[in-house]
């Protein structure tokens, strides 16, 4: 713009207008001339607090100098300025308009959990420019959360020189994190480079207190501020320093009650990909849960966040539609069986009976008075390749097998052959539920014998009573005759056993002490052994 006794210009392409961000410092060169060399020309910041502005010393017919604003605030400003000549009626008045956008922020996440979980809370940074250090100050309800570490990230702990993480920094609930990239010593670390895709630099690892007087329970987590230094951070080269936008995160206590039924945390209740994870769970282990982490955020159900780091408690407690801690076969039937339309939520009473695994050889089988609706063996050793003509789906891996089936399938009650295995294992771990989800008694029988035999009697010697044991391949008929030293029989035991380690009992309290043999006979197998008897 001219002036009548000056000109005021200004180094922009667009006078008067001034535009930024709130990352960058924001800066121009103000200058004015007057053909009256003798004026002594001033200008002067009237109105506006946000920058500074520093004169260059006048000279005759002219007046310049560099307003700064080192730290842009977000927002629309006015900048007054006064250009005068010594004459206060011909004083001019220039209005600076200044326009700083939203560049960046830090800001934390907010995160689902529910009492006794172990949660990781996301504080971002969205930064354009490189960032050399930081200085940050988080404060929370201690009531509700514990703070167990400070995890940092790729970004920030891929190479640095120095980090510290003082808890209870400004008393209970609150924590800083300071950290600074690189110290011009030699040795050069990156500084944290502009965010993309993932803006986390660390995350705030919580245990939440336990308590359902905690369910909808909303705990903010925020950035407390108690001086200027708080919530900082420098660039590469430790001359420009700045704040950022602060965005508060939170902790929401739901009620896992919300959740039952949808372990793969999709906010679709009792469909098959959830069964198809509960499987994956009984095989793999806990870990399977871990996997959703890197899965985008879902908030179509309940309006919140299902994946997340930390939330594995969350999809267990959502697995266990039997209510008893852990995920297990019961839970995997009831998936099925919901799915299939068999049964509806809520699900049954969980008493049941019991079911005998056996491996004999390679081969695994169960017997059960009840329909059996899946088993899962684990063993000891390597068991190779798994078989089975049952009809039923195997899922296999970690020394581990389920047989299930998502169709609904069931094992008749009775005895049935499950599957075979080619390697050398033993069994270690099994887990039997009915079919319709109700966890068994299970119990690891012993394999059938290979050949007959006949054990030493217990007690020996005894007194009155004692246990005979024997061996059958296959299902005999067995007869035991007891003899004193003379020949004479005193005691035939008999009767038709099935196959595997049988026993009987011998109560002697009508003979006299002394010794005593006792033969067994099974088809053509015969064995004779001595025992004691002392009254």
């Amino acid at each position: 713009p001219i002036f009548e006794y000056g000109v005021l210009m200004f180094t922009m392409p667009d006078p008067g207008i001034l535009n930024g961000n709130n990352l960058s410092p924001l800066s121009f060169t103000l200058t004015a001339t007057d053909n009256v060399l003798s004026d002594n020309l001033t200008i002067t910041e009237t109105a506006g607090d946000q920058g500074l502005y520093t004169p260059n010393p006048p000279t005759p017919g002219n007046a310049s100098g560099i307003w700064y604003w080192a730290n842009p605030v977000v927002g629309d400003w006015q900048i007054h300025f006064t250009l005068s000549n010594g004459d206060p009626s011909h004083d001019i008045l220039f209005v600076l308009n200044v326009h700083i956008v939203g560049a960046g922020q830090l800001d934390i996440g907010c995160v689902d959990a529910f009492p006794g979980a172990i949660i990781d809370v996301p504080v971002n940074l969205h930064n354009l420019n490189a960032v050399g250090g930081f200085d940050i100050l988080n404060s929370y309800d201690p009531s509700v959360l514990t703070l167990l570490s400070v995890i940092f990230t790729v970004r920030d702990d891929f190479g640095h020189e120095y980090n510290n993480v003082h808890m209870g920094d400004s008393g209970p609930g609150t924590v800083r994190v300071v950290y600074i990239a690189d110290i011009n010593n030699g040795v050069f670390h990156a500084p944290i480079q502009p965010a993309t895709s993932d803006p986390v630099i660390y995350y705030l690892h919580f245990r939440v207190a336990s308590g359902d007087f905690l369910y909808g329970t909303h705990v903010p987590v925020e950035f407390l501020t108690n001086d200027f230094r708080d919530n900082t951070l420098s660039d590469s080269t430790g001359y420009v320093f700045y704040r950022l936008p602060l965005v508060a995160g939170c902790v929401d206590i739901r009620n896992p009650s919300e959740f039952k039924g949808d372990p793969n945390m999709n906010c679709d209740l009792y469909e098959i990909a959830d069964a198809v994870l509960v499987a994956r769970r009984l095989i793999e282990g806990y870990g399977v849960w871990a996997q959703d982490d890197a899965y985008p955020p879902s908030v179509d159900c309940h309006g919140v966040q299902t994946h997340y780091v930390g939330n594995d408690p969350l999809q267990e407690s959502a697995a266990d539609l039997n209510n008893n801690g852990f995920v297990d076969v019961a839970d995997l039937v009831r998936f099925i069986n919901i799915i299939n339309g068999y049964i509806m939520p809520p699900k049954l009473d969980p008493t049941s009976g019991d079911a005998e695994v056996t491996l004999n050889g390679n081969t695994v089988s169960i017997n059960s008075g009840l329909d059996i609706g899946a088993v899962l063996v684990k063993f000891d050793g390597e068991i190779g390749n798994v078989t089975t003509n049952s009809g039923m789906d195997i899922l296999s891996g970690n020394n581990s097998v389920l047989v299930y089936s998502l169709a609904g399938q069931r094992i008749a009650a009775g005895t049935s052959e499950l599957f075979t295995i080619s390697g050398n294992a033993s069994i270690t771990q099994i887990s039997v539920s009915d079919a319709y989800g109700r966890l068994m008694n299970a119990s690891k029988a012993a394999p059938i014998p290979t050949s007959f035999g006949l054990v030493q009697n217990y007690p020996n010697p005894f007194n009155a009573t004692t246990e005979i044991k024997f061996a059958l391949p296959t299902a005999s008929d067995v007869s035991i005759n007891i003899y004193n030293v003379t020949g004479q029989v005193v005691k035939t035991i008999s009767g038709h056993y099935d196959a595997g380690y049988q026993s009987v009992t011998w109560d002697a309290s009508s003979v006299a002490s002394g010794i005593y043999f006792y033969k067994l006979t099974a088809g053509e197998f015969s064995q004779t052994m001595k025992m004691t008897l002392l009254k």
